[in-house]
This record gives structure tokens, sequence and C-alpha cells, in this order.
């Protein structure tokens, strides 16, 4: 099987080159039992899915996880609940908003940009976020953000630089207070902590030059 996630409808040119890279028959209706299925998600599954289809075996609306076995995970690594169940809402809208956030995380969007990919205004796109989560979608883009630096702040070694940077903080000042104000403690206190009270962390005594 060949997965894509597509993002944006520029990109269904792409998809095709790539299948053409692989010699696999660009339709569905020429491929024979041996080639690969082809699965498309993403955005475009919810808002314009007809110009791809029929070189798709199959299309997902919605979400992916529920159709992929699951990775084993680590003792401390929590569950990953899908998108609907974490928003408490199926409204469509709403997941495409959230879906384009997760997909720009490094380079986040403005929330003009999301309102028009999902075809609302800015204002209606405001109010579904209002009426559904109880905030504007900046606050839950920064939020969205600001989660997933915490996550690689615990799970890798990368440093808090190139987190900022890979979360869609401009600089480390910036990241470093966004994050204290969301999360009451800046990203190398917050890092330590947890650290520090980790079983499996090997601990060491720094040395004083006096």
């Amino acid at each position: 099987m060949v997965a894509f996630s597509v993002t944006y409808e520029g990109d269904y040119v792409n998809v095709l080159r790539i299948l053409g890279f692989g010699g696999i028959p660009l339709r569905a209706s020429e491929r024979r039992p041996w080639d690969p299925l082809i699965l498309m998600g993403g955005v475009c599954a919810f808002s314009n899915p007809e110009p791809i289809a029929p070189f798709m075996d199959f299309i997902v609306v919605g979400e992916g996880e529920e159709l992929v076995v699951e990775r084993i995970r680590e003792g401390g690594e929590r569950q990953r609940i899908p998108l609907q169940n974490r928003l408490g809402s199926s409204h469509p809208k709403l997941t495409q908003a959230v879906l384009l956030m997760e997909a720009n995380i490094e380079e986040p969007l403005t929330t003009d940009e999301i309102a028009q990919h999902v075809c609302v205004s800015r204002r209606q796109l405001e109010r579904i976020f209002k009426q559904y989560l109880n905030r504007v979608p900046s606050q839950y883009y920064l939020e969205l953000r600001l989660n997933k630096a915490r996550q690689l702040l615990m799970q890798t070694s990368k440093s808090i630089i190139q987190i900022g940077l890979s979360c869609g903080f401009s600089s480390g000042p910036h990241f470093s207070s966004a994050y204290r104000n969301f999360f009451g403690a800046t990203p190398r206190e917050d890092r330590n902590q947890r650290r520090s009270n980790s079983p499996f962390e090997l601990t060491s005594t720094p040395i004083e030059r006096g």
C-alpha cells in the first residue's frame, strides 16, 4: 500500500509524478493485482477529492489513525485519541481547520489562510472554534504548537532553540515566554524537572567552579 496525506490541491500533480516514478499505473482502473493499493487522506480528502479520485483506490475522509495498526507505545506514552474524540465534535470545518494546523506546525498559517482553505470566512471560523472549543483559532493553534514542543522536549534530545523553531516560534525568547505563560515554567525548567522525576534518567552532580 502507498498512502499520501495531501494538504493542498496543487500537490495532486506531485502525487501522480511519484506514482509515475514508481512505475505504478496512474489510473486505479489500470492497475494489476500485484500493484500496491493507493490511498489518500488529509485536508484535500475533505475539500475537493474529485480531481484525484480516478487515480486512488481509497480516499480516507476523517481520522486516518482508525485504519492503521498502532505501533507499540512506550510505558509512559499516552495513547493518541482520534481527532474527533479529542475535539468533542465532528463538525467538518472544525476538523479540516485543525488538520491544517497539525500539518503546519513549523510554519504556522494565519487565521485568514486557514479560513480560506476550509472555505469559510474568518468570522465564521472564529465562531465555530468559540462554539466547540471555547477559544479563538489562534489560541488553539498556539496551544497545539506548545503541546508539540513539550512532547519534543520530553522525548528528544533536540536543543530548545531547535524545538522552538520546529514549532513555529521565531526566536528563543519568544518560545520561552509563550511556553512559560502556558505551562508555568520555561522549556529548560520543564525539561530538567521531568528528567529529575524520571526513574531512568541518569543524574550527575555539577562541578562547582570557584
